[in-house]
């Protein structure tokens, strides 16, 4: 026969002998009466009839019987293990369920005199825990710890100057009770089970919301209107949003987080049944009572209800772990908008690497990354989010860590911490507590395969499972995570240039990728999201050890062989076709072509002929008025030709310019030419600005004018 212990809460008439014994089975905190299944039933005055076994009554559960005819009965409960199971509504459950849907506590008589031991403690808690809360009476608004946390009290109850709250298991079962004094001081009744326990409330319709203490739930209660379950621990989050979600598995569950290193790690767990996150925010430094602000009844104090409101309705959605999403749910979802740590260029909460051969510069651009986030300036031409950074370095010394900071004009005050030495055992534990901590917007590793412990860093699967960790890091705590990484041997372009396997590349939602050529520094990057940067010339401050964006590497090529175009065209006395300049000229012939059309477009270079076999392209200089140069290789006599004095040189040196004879001769004005991105600038006397490209400069009185393919006019 199947034994069960029963505490019943029973004030029907009529049962004065069968409540009479449970009292005392209270008051004495212990079994002596052991009711069978039977007489259970029989002492609630609920009819049954036994069947082969079983004991078949109506169902308590819901309205299965109401139609029901004659003696037909749907809930069947097995007399030898207390097991029921109603053939309508296909409730179940065991027979503790049962009593306590009726309002009776119920214990499991254990099998085993061993069993029986282990629990009786436990079970005398439960048994003082409802003795305790009988007893006392109802909470005082004015009670000193609520008028310190500004809070009511929501059916605690009092007793002995103590606040008295009731832990509920799932199935409504009276477990255990906290007492708080009222300085705040916290107690949980001894020899009572606490785990997977809660207090609940409000009536949860909608959403449901679930904290880890009293006053943190009376906060977001008032706040929002929301029904709150207590979980009293962080360590109890997650059981308590596991039973919640049972209970109630059409109500949005939200974990109201407390802000501590401890708090956000549980509370991130409990969110991954599929609940929302809330987490309140606070200004740096922000106080409350001499201590640090960290749950969500310290901002209910400082700012108020709405503050606390807004909060938690902008949770935000941690979905389930290993759970599947249905179709419609995914559509349904609110579509995210990509936020930028560096504008375009590196998303919140994402994971990148910058990769580079050694001695390239990848550790620089890192720490110049780092600064510019901290101060919110500025970098490589794209807007930053100023916030906390963490920079680890794994492989430079201290001392030249600290110099560089210095000379990218770090002042200490930043929002900046460093950790330069070996990397830390279980370093993304580490990692990850250092970012509950100090809530960092980017995170840099320097190096990646320093700081992940790998074997084989070709593996896919072992590469894979090494990045896991700090893609998790990224995703979950929003903070965005860079890796520095070396490139791979040989000329490799792209992703293919990462060292070791096509899991890194994979891995990362941006790409910076660093190259030296030809003794220049490039910069280029391959995205998830945003654009793609091309190929693109990095300049290097050797003062400041700060890097700055030039031209496209292929305009920066185009400009050198322009150059060269010009030089060469400058020391030939006849024009030359096309195949001559591409022999002399160095570089890529498509490059060669490119810059002799850009010149002959911008008018640097004149171009003759019909460009066809009998009749080819001959290309020369034509540019200004005439100048006279210490490179020039010849003179051309002014007898010879009329239009002598409107003839220039490519030489790019400094050139003095002299104007044709007049009435007030003027004195001859020496004019800089500059050549940059093949833009040749003239200067007058007072320095103003002409571009060759059609503009005029005049001296003040007007009668000196400066013109491509013009002569000197005489006003």
């Amino acid at each position: 026969m199947f034994f069960i212990e029963v505490l019943v809460k029973e004030r029907t008439v009529g049962h004065q002998d069968f409540n009479k014994k449970l009292r005392l089975y209270m008051k004495n905190n212990a079994i002596n009466e052991y009711l069978a299944v039977r007489e259970y039933l029989s002492n609630k005055n609920i009819p049954f009839r036994e069947v082969n076994g079983e004991l078949i009554t109506h169902c308590i559960f819901g309205d299965c019987d109401r139609d029901s005819k004659g003696n037909e009965a749907h809930l069947y409960i097995a007399s030898e293990t207390g097991l029921y199971h109603c053939k309508k509504c296909d409730a179940k459950g065991n027979f503790t369920m049962f009593a306590r849907h009726l309002g009776d506590g119920i214990y499991h008589r254990p099998a085993m005199e061993k069993q029986d031991s282990q629990r009786s403690e436990k079970h005398t808690g439960a048994l003082n825990a409802q003795e305790i809360w009988e007893a006392a009476s109802e909470a005082p608004v004015d009670f000193p710890y609520l008028k310190k946390k500004q809070v009511l009290p929501h059916g605690v109850r009092f007793k002995r100057n103590k606040l008295v709250l009731p832990l509920y298991t799932g199935n409504g079962f009276l477990s255990s009770i906290q007492f708080i004094d009222a300085d705040g001081g916290k107690q949980f009744l001894s020899e009572a089970i606490t785990a997977k326990c809660f207090f609940l409330i409000g009536v949860p319709m909608e959403r449901l919301c679930i904290v880890e203490g009293f006053a943190t739930g009376a906060s977001v209660f008032e706040a929002t209107g929301y029904a709150t379950a207590i979980s009293f621990s962080s360590t109890n989050l997650r059981a308590t949003a596991e039973e919640m979600r049972k209970k109630f598995p059409n109500a949005e569950i939200i974990i109201c987080a407390d802000a501590d290193t401890n708090g956000l790690l549980k509370a991130r767990e409990a969110a991954n049944i599929g609940a929302r996150l809330a987490i309140p925010k606070f200004e740096d430094g922000e106080t409350i009572n001499g201590g640090t602000t960290t749950d969500f009844n310290d901002l209910y104090i400082l700012r108020g209800p709405s503050a606390v409101k807004t909060a938690v309705e902008s949770a935000e959605v941690v979905r389930e772990k290993f759970g599947f999403t249905s179709l419609g749910t995914l559509l349904n979802e609110p579509d995210e908008e990509t936020s930028w740590i560096v504008d375009g260029l590196l998303p919140t909460s994402g994971f990148s690497m910058i990769v580079a051969k050694p001695k390239v510069g990848k550790s620089t651009l890192a720490r110049q990354l780092a600064l510019y986030v901290a101060q919110g300036e500025i970098f490589l031409g794209r807007q930053t989010t100023k916030g906390a950074v963490l920079y680890v370095s794994l492989e430079e010394k201290r001392s030249e860590v600290k110099n560089h900071f210095k000379l990218l004009g770090a002042t200490g005050s930043e929002d900046l911490y460093t950790y330069i030495g070996s990397v830390p055992q279980e370093a993304s534990r580490w990692l990850e507590k250092e970012i509950v901590a100090r809530k960092p917007v980017l995170v840099i590793i320097d190096t990646l395969f320093r700081f992940v412990s790998i074997r084989n860093g070709n593996d896919y699967a072992e590469v894979t499972a090494a990045l896991s960790p700090l893609l998790t890091l990224a995703r979950e705590h929003g903070a965005h995570v860079m890796v520095v990484h070396h490139a791979g041997k040989g000329d490799r372009s792209g992703g293919d240039s990462v060292l070791g396997s096509t899991a890194i590349f994979g891995s990362v939602d941006t790409a910076i990728i660093l190259k030296r050529t030809e003794g220049k520094r490039t910069i280029e990057t391959q995205q998830r999201y945003g654009t793609d940067t091309e190929s693109t010339v990095l300049l290097f401050d050797e003062t400041t050890q700060t890097t700055s964006l030039g031209g496209t590497k292929e305009d920066d090529d185009i400009q050198r062989v322009a150059d060269e175009i010009l030089t060469f065209l400058s020391e030939q006395e006849e024009s030359s076709i096309e195949k001559a300049i591409e022999n002399e000229v160095e570089g890529r012939t498509g490059l060669k072509r490119k810059a002799l059309r850009d010149l002959v477009t911008k008018g640097s270079v004149q171009r003759t002929g019909a460009g066809k076999r009998n009749d080819p392209y001959l290309y020369s200089c034509s540019l200004v008025p005439h100048i006279y140069t210490g490179r020039e290789k010849r003179e051309t006599k002014s007898t010879e030709n009329p239009d002598s004095s409107n003839i220039i040189s490519c030489s790019q040196d400094s050139l003095i310019l002299a104007e044709p004879e007049r009435e007030n001769t003027l004195s001859k004005t020496k004019v800089d030419l500059d050549v940059v991105g093949h833009h040749v600038r003239e200067y007058d006397r007072q320095g103003v600005v002409a571009e060759k490209q059609g503009l005029d400069l005049s001296e003040p009185s007007g009668n000196v004018v400066i013109g491509v393919n013009r002569k000197l006019d005489d006003k």
